[in-house]
């Protein structure tokens, strides 16, 4: 019995520790400004995306619902359900992924985000207008991360500069952040949840019109009753 609890106990405790390991997300460009992506846990480091055709990888999408916004998928919806229906099926899932986006980002760390732009013009002036509007757009995206996620001290060099006798733009990143496991599955069984229940529910209608429409009125109930009424008088 002792020998029997200690393997469960041992089991749980390495569970429980891989369920605190952090995963870590890598996003970055390279030499020819193909954005590369890499997850990383532990020493393991997955590819640089994953395959779409991967069976795993399809019911994965399936089970989140993500997989409406696939072309092939939102052609046929539209053929069958039309635009209205198409438009707020794919709004309602598109909303469930942003709250738990939403809910988890005050769980991520930022732990490296390297952004270095050079903006170019044909002349002083465009040059200036690129600067600007390229600031406009960086430094509220750089707030948003440092507001929304947690960033690590001295993970970042954000650099934005206008070289006037340059004749090509410069983009680089590098985006590395973590959270932990635990906080991954959490929002992904929230998803799933979600979608079984939706998916429940429009079974469960469709069987309730199924059955309403096949459903025939009586017809001889009247004539029974109108020749009740006649025997009486």
């Amino acid at each position: 019995m002792w020998i029997f609890l200690s393997i469960v106990a041992f089991i749980a405790i390495i569970i429980t520790i891989i369920l605190l390991l952090p995963v870590y997300i890598i996003v970055k460009n390279d030499d020819d400004d193909n954005m590369i992506i890499r997850y990383k846990l532990l020493f393991l480091t997955f590819g640089e995306n994953p395959n779409p055709n991967n069976p795993i990888i399809k019911a994965v999408k399936k089970s989140v619902g993500i997989d409406i916004f696939e072309k092939q998928n939102l052609e046929k919806n539209l053929e069958d359900s039309g635009t209205v229906a198409t438009a707020k099926d794919t709004c309602r899932v598109l909303l469930s992924l942003l709250k738990e986006v939403v809910a988890i980002l005050k769980y991520v760390t930022v732990n490296k985000f390297d952004l270095n732009i050079v903006c170019i013009g044909e002349d002083a002036a465009k040059a200036a207008i690129s600067y600007g509007t390229t600031c406009a757009v960086a430094y509220p995206i750089v707030g948003f991360i440092n507001t929304a996620m947690n960033v690590k001290k001295n993970s970042q060099d954000v650099n934005i500069t206008c070289d006037f006798d340059s004749k090509e733009e410069v983009l680089d990143y590098h985006l590395v952040i973590s959270v932990r496991i635990f906080r991954l599955i959490g929002a992904f069984f929230r998803i799933v949840f979600r979608e079984a229940m939706y998916a429940s529910e429009q079974v469960k209608n469709q069987q309730d019109v199924a059955s309403n429409s096949g459903r025939q009125p009586d017809r001889s109930e009247k004539p029974k009753t109108e020749n009740h009424n006649k025997d009486n008088n």
